[in-house]
C-alpha cells in the first residue's frame, strides 16, 4: 500500500512524463500505522495565476453573446474537451474529475490536480472513463454551460463532427448517470450543478 501523498507524487510525475500538465511536487511525506498510513502530506507549487474552473472561467461566459464571444466560448470549450481526452488517451483514470480539480492559467493552458487517486485500470477502464466524463458533466452548471456546449465538449473529446450510434450511447450513459447523482444529491439536501 502507498500514502495518498505517495500516490500523488508518483501520479503527478507520471502524467507530466506524458505531457500532461500537473502542479510539481515540492515535498511530501508520511508517518505510518503498521500496515496503513497514519497521515501523509504533499506540497506543490502554485500554478501561477491559475484558477480552478469551479471558481473562475473566461469572462465571455459571463459577458453578451456577442459573435466573437461565441467564438471564444466555443474554442474553449474544444481545447478543455481535448486535454480531457489526452488525459484518458494515457491509460488513466482520475476518478474525482470535477471542475474544482481542472486549473487554467491566463495563457489558455489546462492543469490536472488532486491526483491521489489517478490510476490505469486492468480492468473496467470504459467504465471508469464514463465515471470521469459524467463528474465532468455533473459539475458543470447549466446555467453556465448550455445543452450546445455540452453537445460541442462531446464531439471534440470523442473527435466526431456528427455522433454515431456508438458515441450516442456513451452519452446516454453519462446523462443516465449524471441524474443517479443528481437524485442523490437532492435526497440529501446538496445543490445539483448541471441542472442549475
Amino acid at each position: 500500500r502507498v500514502s495518498c501523498a505517495l500516490a500523488e507524487v508518483e501520479a503527478a510525475q507520471k502524467l507530466a512524463g506524458m505531457g500532461i500538465n500537473t502542479p510539481k511536487m515540492i515535498a511530501w511525506g508520511e508517518v505510518a500505522g503498521g500496515i496503513l498510513e497514519k497521515r501523509s502530506f504533499a506540497a506543490i507549487e502554485e500554478i501561477r495565476e491559475g484558477q480552478s474552473l469551479e471558481r473562475s472561467l473566461p469572462g465571455f461566459f459571463n459577458e453578451p453573446a456577442t459573435v466573437e464571444n461565441m467564438v471564444l466560448r466555443s474554442k474553449f470549450i474544444k481545447q478543455l474537451a481535448l486535454f480531457i481526452k489526452k488525459f484518458h488517451d494515457t491509460g488513466c483514470r482520475h476518478r474525482d474529475l470535477y471542475l474544482c480539480h481542472i486549473f487554467r492559467v491566463p495563457d489558455g493552458r489546462f492543469y490536472l490536480i488532486d491526483l491521489a487517486r489517478v490510476f490505469k485500470p486492468v480492468l473496467f477502464s470504459e467504465m471508469y472513463r464514463i465515471k470521469d466524463v459524467t463528474q465532468l458533466h455533473y459539475s458543470a452548471p447549466a446555467k453556465i454551460f448550455s445543452k450546445t456546449d455540452r453537445l460541442r465538449f462531446l464531439r471534440a473529446y470523442l473527435g466526431r463532427e456528427k455522433l454515431n450510434a456508438g458515441d450516442k450511447i456513451f452519452a446516454r450513459k453519462i446523462n443516465s448517470k449524471a441524474m443517479r447523482m443528481a437524485m442523490h444529491d437532492a435526497k440529501h439536501g446538496r445543490a445539483v450543478p448541471f441542472e442549475a
